[in-house]
């Protein structure tokens, strides 16, 4: 008779254990789902770099809505800017750009940036 107790009882913490597990999973998916809804999210436009530390995710785009709201578009290089061919045109004058988030725009949408006002 011990015995079927225990048993029992290992059945009943097992129901438990599942209908907790579900009930958290449910609650997960009804939040995410939510914030879909809402338009809520938190895009990635950087990743790891074991070279540079970190680097744009080439082609990610999205709200930036950390400090203020804009729109970013990183472009297939990996850069905050439209595509642009590998191939200088002649007469075209290229500058590089060396800086830290403020350089980047980070916060900002694409217009007001210093390298689109060079």
């Amino acid at each position: 008779m011990l015995r079927r107790l225990r048993s029992g009882s290992r059945k009943v913490s097992r129901e438990h254990l599942t209908l907790g597990l579900a009930s958290t999973l449910f609650a997960l998916a009804l939040c995410e789902i939510g914030l879909r809804v809402a338009d809520i999210s938190f895009p990635r436009f950087d990743e790891p770099d074991a070279r540079y530390g970190s680097s744009l995710i080439p082609g990610a785009t999205g709200w930036f809505t950390q400090e203020g709201r804009a729109f970013v578009a990183i472009n297939a290089a990996g850069f905050r800017d439209r595509d642009h061919s590998l191939a200088r045109d002649p007469g075209t004058l290229r500058i590089a750009l060396l800086g830290d988030s403020f350089t980047e725009g980070g916060p900002t949408s694409d217009e007001p940036s210093e390298a689109t006002l060079l």
